[in-house]
Order: structure tokens, then C-alpha cells, then sequence
């Protein structure tokens, strides 16, 4: 089945913190980028001049999404990086540009310049679940084995409850139960 690809636009992150961090302003969203690429998402990184041109004609959600839009964007992403201390706190905000919705609002929290990186993945892995749509599986139950155990089924498979619904990843453990 052919998918649509999701479209995103990402603005720059605002940064609150020292002055030699202020370049995770346009890290951020690069590695935000790169993650939603490798799940299948085309990306913008929009520049602090467009985001400023944006701003000048109203600093409004119906302004982002029809300018998000315009640039056939189906989700924005902005968001904030806040240092206090050695702990911070990483903000985003996704808003869809063809429905009405408020944007939902995401946070991670992490220590230490070291997390940092890992707190942006884990901090992309939620917008993604939500640009993609993607439904968390909420139990897993064994039917129709007549030689295996279900303990057993269960050991073997790398699904687990909790984890997104990935077809590959359905597919791959069927094989290993098969398999067995």
C-alpha cells in the first residue's frame, strides 16, 4: 500500500542559557531532521529570517499553519531548550496545519550537556508517534498454538506492550514464531 509522506516544517528552537549554547538553536532542530528522515519524513528547517517574516505579519497559530501551508507542510514543530543549573528542559510544540487543533505540547527533561542528545531523540520519537499516527500496543495475547508454550512465544518475540505499532517489526517477529 503506497503511504503518504508526512511533510514537516521545523523552526528554530529559542535557547535559554549560556551564551556558548546558543548554538543547539539550529543543532536541535537538525537532529530532529535527521530522526524524522530516517522514519520517512520530508523536513524543512525553516531559517530564523522566515520565522521572522512570519512573526511580522502576526505571531498567530492561524498564521503558522497558513504558512506552514503554503510551504505543504501537514505539521510545524518550534520549540525551546531551558538550562537551569546543570539540568534543562527541551519544549516542543506540534502544531498540524490543516485542522483547527491546538498544537500538542511535548517536554523531556535531562542533567548535564552528556543527556542532551538522547533527551532530542526521545524528545523525536514523541512528535513522531504523533506525525505518524502511530497507535501503542496495549497487549499482546498468544492464540492458536497447539505445540509451543505461551511463556515461551512471549520470550522470543521483540514486541512488547508499550512499544508503537510497527508493521516491520510485526513481521519480523511472526517469522521468528514460525520459526520456532
Amino acid at each position: 500500500m503506497a503511504q503518504t509522506v508526512a511533510r514537516v516544517a521545523v523552526m528554530p528552537f529559542d535557547v535559554h542559557a549560556r551564551d556558548e549554547l546558543t548554538y543547539l538553536k539550529s543543532e536541535i532542530p537538525e537532529a530532529v531532521r535527521k530522526q524524522l528522515e530516517k522514519e520517512g519524513a520530508n523536513v524543512l528547517i525553516l531559517t530564523a529570517a522566515t520565522v521572522a517574516q512570519w512573526e511580522s505579519s502576526g505571531q498567530s497559530l492561524d498564521n503558522y499553519r497558513r504558512e506552514g501551508a503554503r510551504l505543504g507542510a501537514g505539521h510545524i514543530i518550534w520549540g525551546s531548550l531551558t538550562w537551569l543549573g546543570n539540568n534543562f528542559s527541551l519544549d516542543a510544540s506540534l502544531l498540524p496545519t490543516k485542522s483547527n487543533q491546538q498544537p500538542l505540547t511535548f517536554t523531556v527533561q535531562g542533567g548535564g550537556i552528556e543527556e542532551l542528545p538522547g533527551k532530542v531523540a526521545e524528545l523525536t520519537r514523541l512528535l513522531s508517534r504523533n506525525i505518524f499516527e502511530r497507535e501503542l500496543i496495549a497487549d499482546i495475547q498468544v492464540e492458536g498454538n497447539n505445540r509451543i508454550e505461551v511463556d515461551a512465544i512471549l520470550r522470543i518475540i521483540k514486541t512488547k506492550v508499550g512499544d508503537e505499532i510497527v508493521q516491520k517489526n510485526l513481521t519480523e517477529d511472526l517469522k521468528t514464531v514460525y520459526g520456532m
